[in-house]
């Protein structure tokens, strides 16, 4: 599993994983094809994480929930950070986040990123309705990070407590709505069902043109008009490469405007029936035609 933000890719460490980590790192780097600058693995640091490595491999079906989750970016590869959730939630819905940097890359927003993404994974868990977090009363950075993902303090002691509002702040909505977005376009099979749709008006006048004296109706471009329009569609959305979407797109749009003014040989009622059947395809010829013509009746506009 990898949360995936702008710039980072936000990797859980398996109990396994987490073991490197703390005995082995050059075999973790070559494992994760990564490279570690974060905090480094020694004093305090590291008995917290040898601590979470003893309960992550006592609860290995939670480990999302106690084991580390690498920051890495994307660019090179190196890890930036690392953070954790502490624990699974507790008896009022909250789980704990932790987190840190490593000192080079502080002050470029990319804990602010995690974060959000990472509160925006956890709420959309079974059980969980808010996350919690806790600083140091000193620790200025940490605060802004905090409240910039919608936190608010709670508890103020020797430490600083902060709960976050029990809703996704608005870049965190945001950042959830790139991640489904993407993940809806690297369909393999939406993909091909949209470029499949895009190809029929093409294929379909192509075929058809040769046979036109023909009786071959069920080739008759204007029986899928609905496949150009809603396919240059389709593949606008589920295709990044410019190219193709330039190429597919203007043949169906010249294709349907050809088609569209030839319609007009039928009339004001041709041109609007094959509309109405571009858009509306279950809607039978007869039906539309019907339509067509009592939005513009025959008396008032008779055809050419």
């Amino acid at each position: 599993m990898v949360i995936e933000t702008e710039r980072l890719e936000i990797v859980p460490l398996n109990p396994n994983q987490l073991r490197l980590w703390v005995e082995e790192i050059s075999m973790l780097e070559k494992e994760l094809n990564c490279k570690y600058k974060a905090e480094p693995m020694e004093g305090f640091f590291h008995d917290i994480v040898r601590g979470q490595l003893d309960i992550t491999e006592q609860d290995r079906d939670n480990y999302l929930f106690h084991s580390f989750w690498f920051l890495i970016r994307k660019e090179d590869r190196v890890v930036v950070g690392s953070a954790d959730f502490k624990d699974i939630p507790n008896e009022k819905g909250e789980v704990e986040i932790g987190y840190g940097l490593g000192k080079a890359f502080e002050h470029n927003g990319y804990m602010t990123e995690a974060v959000q993404a990472m509160c925006g994974w956890a709420m959309e868990q079974p059980g969980v309705t808010h996350i919690i977090a806790e600083t140091d009363l000193d620790g200025y950075a940490s605060h802004r990070i905090l409240e910039r993902c919608g936190f608010v303090k709670t508890e103020q002691g020797e430490t600083l407590w902060w709960r976050n509002k029990g809703v996704i702040s608005d870049n965190t909505k945001l950042e959830l709505k790139r991640k489904r977005k993407e993940k809806l376009r690297s369909n393999k099979i939406l993909k091909a069902i949209s470029l499949i749709v895009a190809l029929i008006l093409p294929i379909s006048t192509l075929l058809y043109i040769p046979l036109i004296m023909e009786n071959y109706d069920f080739l008759n471009p204007y029986n899928y008009l609905w496949a150009g329009f809603y396919g240059s569609i389709l593949v606008f959305i589920f295709y990044k490469s410019k190219l193709l979407k330039g190429t597919i797109i203007s043949l169906n749009i010249l294709l349907l405007l050809c088609l569209l003014f030839f319609s007009l040989m039928g009339g004001i009622q041709g041109l609007t029936t094959s509309i109405i059947r571009m858009v509306l395809p279950l809607i039978p010829y007869k039906v539309a035609m019907g339509f067509s013509i009592q939005i513009f009746p025959l008396s008032k506009f008779p055809p050419v």
